[in-house]
């Protein structure tokens, strides 16, 4: 009983301050995920489960991660991107929840450690570095810092991107704080604050402004070329309903063969829209002319338009990411009617995977991660065609 008294006793004494400081209104505090970023290239950075962890676990069970390379390699150049919401003018300091790591390399005879993650902010031309601690194998708290004490920020309202470049592999991170306390010292996990990121992976502003909707759940013409496939895992950690639309790869020097997925999209009003995919990327490689076959395209084409456009053509591969229509170098306006619109995707190339599509009539939203499906947003879909899923 006397030591239960004492575990309650010490948790109050740290967790108190902590509580006390959210609490108080003379402070700013936001906090907001890691794994809610935008990702640049998927080569180094991942989201990835996080359910155990020596401390308290991870905030909602993902984190992002760098995982561990052979001794000897480079961890390859990536960076993650948080547009973050700053309520007021004011000076802040920034702490992120993090893991680092110490590899035994025993050739060598040394301890690697893992403990260092870049960082710039938005009007900022300096690069900073978060860590050289030398606490490892445990979630904990870090601020950026100016040799002993926290780095002061001075944030404008508005918008700001603070990103994270990847140095050391072996490390995850769990959540980012922004707070005007220079003395406030973070403990455990916290609440994620609502709108803290523009780019938030939560969905009820989104659902005002797009239409969403599988990519396995329309109706394929032929199946010569297009099929649904299940894909359990991927690299940023989030495949909606684990199936996709794919192609399968085919034989160096074989054609795709002609196939069509056809979307009867209810449009709920007259308006511009952009259409975005997510879709996943390859690349074969053929020895004898020793060259790259990518498979990074798709064809779309829309009833009331007479023009056949191409997706893709992106660089980004082995992962699912969203793609958008491109008219040049800028989203493609799509000019569509209240009511049932067919849109198609027409088999270019193999080796690809669709995974949602996404209208929207917001030129500058960018989608990241999955989004629910707008109930009702397909007119027919394969199961009441009587396909197979």
């Amino acid at each position: 009983m006397v030591l239960y008294r004492w575990f309650i006793l010490s948790f109050l004494a740290l967790a108190l301050p902590a509580l006390c400081s959210f609490a108080a209104g003379k402070h700013t505090t936001i906090v907001f995920e890691a794994e809610h970023g935008i990702i640049e290239t998927h080569k180094s950075f991942r989201v990835q489960k996080s359910t155990e962890d020596p401390g308290i676990r991870a905030s909602g069970g993902k984190v992002v991660a760098i995982p561990k390379i052979p001794i000897g390699e480079r961890v390859k150049e990536d960076r993650v991107a948080y547009h973050v919401t700053i309520p007021r003018e004011d000076t802040y300091y920034l702490w992120i929840r993090t893991y680092w790591s110490a590899i035994n390399d025993i050739d060598n005879d040394e301890i690697i450690f893992h403990n260092k993650l870049g960082v710039s902010i938005q009007g900022d031309a300096t690069d900073r570095f978060f860590g050289g601690d030398a606490t490892y194998e445990i979630l904990h708290w870090v601020a950026l810092r100016d040799r002993d004490q926290a780095w002061p920020l001075k944030l404008k309202k508005g918008i700001t991107t603070i990103t994270l470049k990847a140095n050391d592999p072996g490390i995850r991170i769990d959540q980012l704080l922004l707070t005007t306390d220079a003395k406030f010292m973070p403990a455990g996990v916290y609440p994620p604050t609502l709108g803290a990121l523009v780019n938030d992976v939560s969905k009820s502003a989104v659902a005002a402004k797009t239409i969403v909707f599988e990519a396995e759940n329309g109706v394929i013409e032929t199946k010569q070329s297009f099929r649904v496939s299940k894909m359990l895992d991927d690299p940023t950690g989030y495949v909606s309903g684990n199936k996709v639309l794919a192609i399968p790869r085919v034989s160096l020097g074989e054609r795709v063969k002609s196939d069509a997925v056809r979307y009867d999209v209810v449009i709920p009003k007259d308006g511009t829209y952009y259409l975005w995919i997510r879709a996943w990327w390859s690349m074969d490689f053929d020895d004898g002319e020793r060259e790259g076959i990518f498979g990074n395209t798709v064809g779309v084409s829309i009833e009331s338009y007479t023009e056949y456009w191409v997706i893709g053509g992106d660089g980004v591969l082995d992962v699912l990411h969203w793609v958008y229509l491109r008219d040049a170098d800028k989203p493609r306006p799509l000019k569509l009617r209240k009511g049932v619109n067919i849109i198609k995707l027409l088999a270019r190339e193999s080796g690809v995977k669709i995974d949602q599509l996404l209208l929207t009539t917001d030129v500058k939203f960018v989608p990241t991660g999955i989004y629910p499906p707008t109930p009702n947003s397909l007119a027919i879909t394969q199961q009441r065609t009587g396909g197979k899923k």
